[in-house]
């Protein structure tokens, strides 16, 4: 809202109005950060809403608890310059605050590395922690307004930001118009993320209602107007409070009253800029002299912050004793207010960016176009410098026909050379796209230039979908005379950002184009191309044809004396002997490989590497051997900031405590991850791994309140296969828990279609994770059938090694499910074992809970006793593991009153059901019992024959008096069984 005085300034000025709910909230978030709990609070809003008025009120309280209040603007014309709010902040110091006043604007970037995005990253880091730690020596409010107009990087921070300030003493306040946040736009997505992942909180500014219309009227106005008059004027304004102010005030300026509804005219919603509003600005500059006016129009060129020196540059004939007095009657006409300065530089702003939009909407656009060539001149005087030439460029482009196509072209090439110096992919992206547009043969940057930079970019973004098609469009524009060799590694480069993101049969097309042309080629690129080509097939099922041309690779390389290419050939030789089964070999190839990168000085392949073998030694249940890897190449991917390396490092960590229970060192290498998978984003597999081993972990020891917040964070885009299997096996055991044995089939559904019935050439390990998956699922839904079919194409690989005791564990419990009791324990002991040789605490403690129901059900001479035993331990592990839902539901098997009960395959529900057909109940009387619907109860019982093994209720009877799910016979010294099966008293679900 507008601070303007007015007839009753103390009281108009003294609150806000309508906003009591939302600075309670800011109140509390400064609180917070006094105490060293920072935070991020987003207020979001249409234009004139007041969400500068607001965060100006919560810097003024934050000033009078001793807070340094730091502010920068996000400006239209600067949409080109990274960080361009905070530049703005840190340069408006005063000298309220010293302390900052020998610190630098902000950290520089590090020299552009082998991976620019990683350290795009490192350095939004970098200046996310410098934010942080102005809060060590004084609490620090930082306001950043307009954000709907930053740069991509400020939006790529903000993430960063939240999670560095949350134990500072710092509170980041942004604004930004809802509005303009269409679809796809980038800040959209961070909010939404910043909301959903709790890391900020979002104010939505809404109109003003009528009665707050009424009493901001009554502040302002002499006299209290009339209830009817305040009513049209708040239809006529929508409630936006700046345009209630404007006409408000511009009444005051006039000595009028609020009109009468009568007097009032358009009906109707009122437009994007009213015209009471338009008419109070018209109005006001009206007063002002005509050179006045003509300074106004080039201010709202200009942007919405204008610098005096700028301002004076773009007005060479006014000199500036005269523009001062121009800036003064502007002030005087509370059009421009002036903003403080470092250094006593001086700047101005219009008193609110809609004043500044109505003065440019109102300029003809031929005098438009030539204050835009005005300003594009003046900001070149010099020459174009790389810090304005992205300001530069869109002035010429405004400009129109009053800037010529080369101007244009070399504008738009230095601001995308600035910003991929920055690291500011996105911006440097749309500048080529400008320099794309204005190309032709014979320029230099010739267009095939353009096109191969702009490809980079948007692949360095994560827009590999719009990166391609510029990869191609660089090849065609490649002379016909032009280098193999170039066209060689232009090809090889667009197959390995494909390969990135598991696009690998599209990436063999590249490849293939490029092995034609190797032997017009350098023989290191010609080794290369066999290298990426080869491991491409292998991962494609083509193993033969990867295994040739790999072994070319290495027979190739032997002789070469460059380490580089000698690495590349050993780590695909390394995955080819993965893909073989031969998993010790491929270790042992990819340590060789990682020690050749850091013989070439490349320690990024060499992290690479060495988590590649990581992954082997635990394929292996090496398990400090590939620990010992991890750790390896954390260390090398922390000094060349390589964030691939270091989330799947962290990832592979992150599994091991998650598999030995140790949550807290989980909890701790997934936040390391995340932290490193945030400026990924052209990888979401890596972050999507991240999530798997966090609903594993959530899975274990959660509660039924964690389920909900699980599920909410399923991706709901499609990932690549082997993650597809993941997600839909984890969304089974949701349903699972739930009770909702339906919902589990129908998720489990898209597994049994993605996994082939035989193992894959050269995948044989991720066939038997992903069939473990899905025959632990089957056996959740208690699909006998199913069960058994899958368990008979897993068990022929079972002598292969595979990661922890997952595999065996679910051929025991499959082996259970179908009665071959024997089988099945022999199968479970051979997995308590493996777990307790590695330490997997978990899966030890799975595995006895299901010894346990198995020597329940067996029925045999001494089994009780040995069901209760076992039953014992794991419910004492699950409690030392916080293992609370598993501990739960072992402790009721133990009070189970007959052994069979305890393992029962059915639900709660279904449990309920099949008591009232033993006793008799017709499927009306059921539904009548239970509330459902006949249908319903059908449903339920089809399901019940189906995982009992009966065909009729007869049998179904006969099967629950057997197991003791009904019956008058108790076990001595025991009260009566529950009415309500196993898990009646406890509101927690019942396991199938």
């Amino acid at each position: 809202m507008s601070a303007r005085p007015s007839a009753r300034p103390g009281r108009y000025r003294s609150r806000l109005v309508g906003r009591g709910r939302e600075l309670a909230r800011v109140q509390a978030a400064l609180d917070g950060a006094a105490a060293g709990r920072g935070s991020v609070v987003l207020i979001e809003g249409e234009p004139g809403i007041g969400k500068t008025r607001l965060a100006h009120e919560a810097a003024a309280r934050a000033a009078r608890r001793g807070f340094t209040v730091l502010e920068g603007s996000c400006l239209v014309t600067a949409s080109g310059l990274p960080f361009a709010p905070l530049r703005d902040a840190l340069s408006r110091r005063t000298r309220d605050a010293p302390a900052l006043a020998a610190l630098p604007p902000l950290p520089v970037p590090v020299q552009p590395a082998r991976d620019a995005a990683d350290d795009a990253y490192e350095h939004r880091r970098a200046v996310a922690e410098f934010l942080a730690g102005l809060g060590e020596t004084m609490p620090v409010l930082l306001v950043l307004e307009d954000l709907q107009w930053g740069d991509l990087d400020t939006v790529a921070l903000l993430p960063l930001l939240a999670r560095a300030v949350r134990d500072a003493r710092c509170l980041v306040v942004g604004t930004y118009r809802a509005s303009e946040l269409v679809t796809g736009h980038p800040l959209a997505e961070v909010a939404a993320d910043l909301h959903r992942a709790r890391l900020a909180t979002r104010l939505h500014l809404p109109p003003l209602t009528e009665a707050e219309t009424h009493e901001l009227a009554t502040r302002i106005l002499p006299a209290e107007p009339a209830s009817a008059a305040t009513r049209e004027l708040h239809r006529r304004t929508g409630g936006i409070p700046f345009f209630v102010e404007e006409i408000l005030l511009d009444l005051v300026d006039r000595g009028q009253a609020l009109p009468a509804p009568a007097a009032l005219d358009g009906a109707g919603s009122p437009p994007p800029i009213p015209e009471g509003v338009s008419e109070a600005v018209t109005w006001r500059l009206g007063r002002l002299s005509a050179r006045t006016r003509q300074m106004l129009e080039l201010a709202s060129v200009l942007g919405q912050r204008l610098d005096f020196g700028r301002f004076l540059a773009a007005q060479p004939d006014v000199h500036p004793a005269a523009l001062l007095s121009l800036l003064d009657e502007a002030i005087d006409a509370r059009v421009l207010v002036e903003v403080p300065q470092a250094d006593d530089a001086r700047a101005y702003a219009f008193v609110h960016d809609l004043m500044g939009e109505v003065v440019y909407a109102g300029i003809p656009p031929s005098r438009r176009a030539q204050r835009h060539r005005r300003v594009a001149d003046a900001l070149s005087r010099p020459g174009i410098d790389a810090t304005n030439a992205a300001e530069i460029c869109h002035h010429l482009l405004l400009a129109g026909p009053l800037a010529t196509r080369a101007e244009i072209l070399g504008a738009a090439w230095a601001a995308a050379c600035h910003a991929m110096d920055l690291y500011a992919f996105d911006s440097a992206a749309a500048h080529l796209r400008t320099a794309a547009g204005c190309a032709a043969p014979g320029n230099d940057p010739s267009p095939a230039s353009i096109a191969r930079h702009l490809a980079r970019a948007l692949a360095a973004s994560g827009d590999l979908t719009r990166a391609v098609p510029e990869y191609d469009r660089a090849l065609a524009l490649l002379a016909p005379d032009a280098d193999a060799d170039e066209r060689v590694r232009l090809r090889l480069e667009v197959a390995q950002e494909l390969r990135r993101v598991s696009l690998d049969t599209d990436a063999i097309r590249y490849l293939e184009q490029a092995l034609a042309d190797t032997p017009r080629a350098s023989v290191d690129t010609a080794i290369s191309v066999q290298v990426e080509l080869g491991r491409c097939l292998l991962w494609t099922g083509r193993f033969d044809e990867g295994g040739r041309l790999i072994a070319a690779a290495v027979a190739a390389s032997a002789t070469n004396a460059d380490p580089a290419i000698r690495a590349r050939a050993r780590y695909a030789h390394a995955d080819w002997c993965a893909r073989s089964g031969d998993f010790r070999s491929a270790a042992q190839q990819a340590d060789g490989a990682a020690q050749f990168a850091l013989e070439a000085g490349d320690p990024r392949s060499a992290g690479a590497a060495l988590v590649s073998s990581a992954t082997w030694w635990l394929q292996m249940q090496e398990v400090e051997e590939g620990l010992s890897r991890a750790a390896r190449a954390l260390e090398l991917a922390g000094a060349c900031r390589d964030l691939t390396t270091l989330t799947e490092a962290r990832s592979l960590r992150a599994l091991v405590h998650c598999m030995r229970g140790q949550w807290m060192e989980c909890d701790a290498e997934l936040a390391a991850g995340r932290d490193a998978a945030a400026g990924l984003r052209r990888l979401p597999h890596l972050s999507a791994y991240l999530t798997f081993v966090g609903w594993q972990q959530t899975l274990w020891r959660g509660s039924d309140d964690d389920i909900g917040a699980l599920e909410a964070a399923l991706p709901a885009a499609p990932l690549p296969p082997v993650y597809e299997l993941a997600r839909s096996f984890f969304l089974c055991r949701l349903y699972v828990r739930k009770g909702d044995i339906e919902g589990a089939r129908a998720a489990l559904a898209p597994s049994l279609r993605l996994l082939p019935a035989a193992p894959p050439p050269g995948l044989v390990d991720g066939w038997i994770m992903g069939v473990s998956q899905v025959l632990g699922g089957l056996c959740d839904v208690g699909d006998r059938i199913a069960a058994a079919e899958w368990a008979g194409r897993l068990q022929p690989h079972g002598a292969l090694i595979v990661p922890f005791a997952s595999p065996a564990l679910e051929l025991g419990r499959a082996a259970a499910l179908n009665g071959r009791w024997d089988e099945s324990l022999a199968w479970l002991a051979r997995a308590q074992q493996s777990a307790l040789v590695h330490h997997a605490g978990p899966y030890a403690a799975l595995a006895a809970y299901e010894i346990g129901l198995v020597y329940g059900r067996r029925d045999a001479a001494g089994d009780a006793a040995a069901s209760r035993r076992y039953l014992r331990e794991a419910m004492r592990a699950f409690g030392h593991l916080e293992m609370r839902w598993y501990e739960q539901r072992a402790a009721e098997a133990i009070e189970a009153p007959v052994s069979g009960a305890a393992c029962s395959p059915l639900s709660r529900r279904e449990t309920e059901i099949l008591r009232l057909v033993a006793g008799g109940k017709t499927n009306r009387a059921i539904a009548e019992a239970l509330v459902l619907s006949e249908r319903t109860v059908a449903t339920h019982i089809a399901h019940i024959f189906g995982k009992i093994g009966v065909d009729n209720r007869s049998g179904a009877t006969a099967w629950a008096f057997r197991t003791g799910l009904v019956g008058e016979e108790r076990a001595p010294g025991r009260g009566p069984p529950p009415s309500g099966g196993p898990a009646t008293g406890s509101r927690r679900r019942s396991w199938p």
